[in-house]
Parts: C-alpha cells; structure tokens; sequence
C-alpha cells in the first residue's frame, strides 16, 4: 500500500553501492499499489533498465519519489541500516539491509 498522507515516506535502505533488484521489487509492488496497468508497470520496469545504476536509481525516484525515500546503509538516520539488521515498514514489508 502505498502511504496515506500524512504519513511519512517509505525509507527504503539501499547498500552503498547500489541494490538493483530491491528498487526493481520495490517499483513493481509502488506500481501495483498505485493500480498501474501491466502495460504501464512494463514500461516503467524498460524505463528504469534502460541505463546504467545510476540511470535506475534517479529513474525510480522520478516515478515514486513522492512516496519513499532511499536511504543508503551508511547514513546516520538510519539505524536498521547502520546496523544491517531488518525493519518493518509502515507498508508492513520488511526491508533488509546486508
């Protein structure tokens, strides 16, 4: 589900470096909960594999940004992160750091 307002954005933990496969998964379920078409989702997931990481993570930004917000193991407003341990979102998914 993707948040209410009011609610804080998702923080999704990124390793440094980059997480691909997380910001692919996080994409499709942000598409779904937001009643994208396949068709949409599709062009979406081309969109988002149409460059390099760096293309990815600003291309995923563009599309849901206004509903999350990366964060990287590292910062220090993440505590799950900095310690490579799982949290649970608000959504209700967890979402691990390595």
């Amino acid at each position: 589900m993707v948040p209410k307002v009011g609610l804080p954005k998702e923080k999704i933990n990124i390793r440094p470096g980059g997480d691909t496969f997380l910001l692919l998964a996080w994409a499709e379920l942000f598409g779904r909960d937001l009643g994208y078409s396949d068709e949409a989702r599709k062009k979406i997931y081309q969109d988002l594999m149409s460059g390099d990481y760096q293309h990815l993570e600003k291309t995923f930004v563009r599309h849901f940004g206004e509903y999350c917000e990366l964060v990287t193991a590292n910062e220090k407003n993440s505590l799950a992160g900095a310690l490579g341990e799982p949290h649970e979102s608000h959504l209700g998914r967890p979402n691990r750091v390595k």
